[in-house]
């Protein structure tokens, strides 16, 4: 083979061989474009993971002092229902004493009654006797 044979072949060679180097780096600056996206996407998942983590660290103390205000709110609801057992005792007593009263005036009110009639079963025989003149 000549030497401008060679020299064509090598030539052939070494633009077949940029071609390869060209089609390679095409390849290599596509994956690093995919690389940087993938990186982007792993910063963006991350700053999502700690805006989430923050959120749900605020949500757990909303969360501990709601439980706090259920405790106080069911120690506030004992103390009523015990204040309110006291008060329905208390009123029951109440009206077991109304009720006696109740009976105690009726009784009275009948002997006061009984003591009206009386006295105008009196006051009338005592008007008659005097009319009739017999005395007392």
């Amino acid at each position: 083979m000549s030497q401008t044979e060679e020299n064509l072949d090598l030539r052939e060679d070494l633009v077949h061989l940029q071609a390869e180097v060209e089609k390679r780096q095409n390849l290599l600056n596509q994956w690093m474009e995919e690389v940087h996206t993938a990186e982007q996407k792993v910063a963006a998942a991350e700053a999502e993971r700690d805006s989430v983590r923050r959120q749900m660290s605020e949500l757990h103390q909303r969360a501990s002092g709601f439980e706090e205000q259920l405790s106080g709110l069911q120690q506030e609801n004992r103390r009523l229902a015990e204040l309110l057992q006291a008060t329905a005792l208390e009123r029951d007593q109440a009206l077991v004493r109304a009720g006696g009263l109740e009976e105690q005036i009726s009784i009275r009110d009948g002997r006061i009654a009984a003591l009206e009639e009386e006295i105008r079963t009196r006051l009338t025989t005592r008007i008659w006797r005097k009319i009739r003149g017999t005395g007392k």
